[in-house]
């Protein structure tokens, strides 16, 4: 962000205010495109709508997700900034906003290459915009580990059906939890969780019937081998 800063081009703001963005919230950087913050008029709350991305053959936990901030915070100030930023590039007809949201995206994403390829030359992996995803994903764990945040609810907050994907494939969260986040992770859907849940216990129940129905078998076939 420091290099960033010292640069002359015209992505600066952009690529610094989604960097930012993409690690307060999680988000694909593709899932920015239609989504959207408001501000419930009675709680107060700052409810960022996110259409899922990956939202096919039960990777999604449904269409949408909701991340919750319960009041201001700074890193809702951050959001909103870059959602109103991104707003003033993108046209409003949904296949032009798609065509030039491509065709900044990939821009941004060279632009930041460059940058890390010349902090890092000698790394074979070098920061990206999927990098904030992994790095929300490592303070859920965190929040997870120290009681904070179930695995239901770190299923939600990155759209996912389970917690398996994070679980596998996304950062580690630090030795037993105790990293300071540097920022405020934001709340999942209660009624998202209670979907996450849902489909957690369904497939942990399919998997323990297999397990039995297995047993099961490999005991009748032992008993046929032994005789009566």
């Amino acid at each position: 962000m420091a290099t960033l800063a010292l640069s002359r081009s015209r992505h600066v703001r952009s690529i610094g205010l989604l960097l930012a963005a993409g690690l307060y919230t999680g988000l694909r950087p593709s899932e920015w495109r239609d989504a959207h913050l408001t501000i419930e008029p009675v709680s107060g709350e700052r409810r960022l709508t996110v259409v899922n991305g990956k939202n096919s053959n039960g990777r999604a936990h449904g269409p949408t997700r909701t991340l919750i901030w319960q009041q201001a915070c700074s890193e809702v100030d951050v959001i909103a900034a870059w959602m109103t930023h991104l707003d003033q590039l993108l046209p409003r007809d949904p296949d032009e906003r798609a065509r030039k949201w491509e065709a900044l995206y990939k821009m941004w994403r060279d632009k930041l290459h460059e940058i890390t390829s010349k902090l890092w030359p000698r790394r074979s992996q070098l920061p990206c915009f999927y990098t904030t995803r992994h790095m929300f994903a490592a303070a859920a764990k965190d929040a997870r580990l120290s009681g904070v945040c179930s695995r239901e609810e770190l299923a939600a907050l990155l759209g996912h059906a389970t917690d398996a994907t994070a679980s596998t494939h996304y950062a580690r969260p630090s030795k037993n939890g105790k990293a300071k986040r540097p920022f405020t992770l934001p709340v999942a859907d209660p009624s998202e969780v209670a979907r996450v849940r849902q489909v957690m216990n369904e497939r942990e129940a399919k998997a323990t019937y297999r397990i039995v129905l297995e047993e099961t078998s490999e005991n009748e076939s032992h008993l046929k081998m032994d005789g009566p």
